[in-house]
């Protein structure tokens, strides 16, 4: 054997393009689960990472994306390079895919979720507890032994009731609240229609005045046919509070 052979079959070996190719694919899959597990540790709604490590995974799976992407490379003459394969771009859209879902992902958490309405309740009675009013039940039998209160906030036009041991209501019959506005001539203003899901237990009810409220001056809980009525015959008072 020349002293040469064993160079020949090493230049040879090195440019095999299988070799080059499985290499190239090993690296690719070491790479794929290296960015999902960015993406997964990222967007796993049980994560308790601060916003600033979820930013930093986000920022490392594109910069691994955007090193990935092919680019062009001069070749030397007479030399040819493997054909790439279907896994190449599957691999280059599971990425960007996962990059930009993301990226999504950070920008809608990156708002702050909505206060609940029984948080913002408490908050409100917290800075202003003497907002609260009583009910007292109202003449019809049908109140049952109601007892709870009315928050109403002028400034924003809405508040909340509260009600325990309410009835429940048969299936064609529903609450309905109306406004007494002290500025405002003639019918009181629709509140909103509700239900009671269960009477032992407490129910939260948000305020929806039908329209602007100039100034409360009572609340009144009647029982009406389902859907509600445009103006009450104030049959079957329940509960009533004034401010």
């Amino acid at each position: 054997m020349s002293s040469l052979e064993p160079f020949a079959d090493a230049i040879a070996f090195a440019h095999d393009p299988s070799l080059e190719l499985r290499q190239a694919q090993t690296a690719a899959e070491h790479d794929l689960e290296r960015t999902a597990a960015l993406a997964s540790a990222a967007l796993s709604p049980a994560s308790s990472a601060p916003s600033s490590l979820s930013a930093k995974l986000a920022a490392d799976a594109l910069q691994f994306c955007a090193s990935t992407q092919p680019t062009q490379s001069a070749v030397a003459p007479g030399f040819t390079t493997p054909t790439p394969r279907p896994l190449g771009a599957m691999m280059s859209f599971v990425l960007g895919a996962a990059a930009a879902g993301l990226f999504v992902w950070l920008a809608t958490s990156a708002s702050p979720t909505a206060p609940s309405a029984a948080a913002l309740r408490a908050d409100t009675l917290a800075a202003a507890p003497g907002l609260q009013r009583q009910w007292t039940p109202g003449p019809s039998p049908m109140r049952g032994d109601m007892r709870g209160d009315v928050v109403w906030r002028q400034e924003h036009q809405d508040g909340w009731l509260t009600f325990r041991d309410l009835p429940e209501l048969p299936a064609d019959r529903t609450y309905q609240l109306w406004i007494i506005d002290g500025n405002r001539e003639g019918a009181p203003v629709d509140g909103g229609v509700f239900t009671i899901d269960g009477n032992d237990e407490e129910t939260l009810v948000t305020i929806r005045p039908a329209l602007p409220i100039g100034a409360a001056k009572s609340f009144v809980v009647t029982v009406e046919d389902r859907g509600g009525v445009v103006v009450s015959k104030q049959e079957h008072v329940v509960a009533i509070a004034s401010l």
